[in-house]
């Protein structure tokens, strides 16, 4: 199974709220969007930011761990001409020492991966034209 992006529904919010996510000040993040794996049990959220050209949180559970990540969304386009095109600029990523050790490049798959999901947040897929995930901090 791959990627999906959601809104968090009521039935999720208890397994959410017990993977540590937390928002920009360190409290537990009260995300309402997640681009989930159910299969390999991967999750990320938004932590906070202001988006749009500057740099925004985002937190990835994987292999029962958070991985803190800064990132920059530029989208061009439109939803009503159904040619959106999302650009991810990855500028920051914090591995926790239990997973340094996991494969780089497969760990750099699953950041591209939610990152595409997340492209689809509040958009239908027919609206978006191209997604572009580039990662300078791996």
């Amino acid at each position: 199974m791959a990627f999906i992006c959601e809104k968090i529904s009521k039935k999720d919010r208890e397994y959410f709220d017990s993977l540590g996510f937390t928002c920009m000040r360190g409290k537990p993040s009260r995300a309402r969007w997640w681009a989930i794996d159910r299969e390999r049990d991967i999750v990320m959220i938004c932590r906070g930011g202001v988006p749009y050209e500057i740099t925004k949180g985002y937190q990835l559970y994987f292999q029962k761990c958070i991985i803190n990540i800064e990132a920059i969304e530029k989208n061009f386009g439109n939803r009503f001409d159904c040619n959106i095109e999302v650009r991810w600029d990855v500028k920051k990523v914090q591995i926790p020492k239990e997973i340094l050790n996991f494969n780089q490049k497969e760990l750099r798959h699953i950041i591209e991966d939610a990152f595409i999901a997340f492209s689809y947040c509040d958009v239908k897929i027919s609206q978006v034209k191209a997604v572009i995930v580039n990662i300078d901090a791996l």
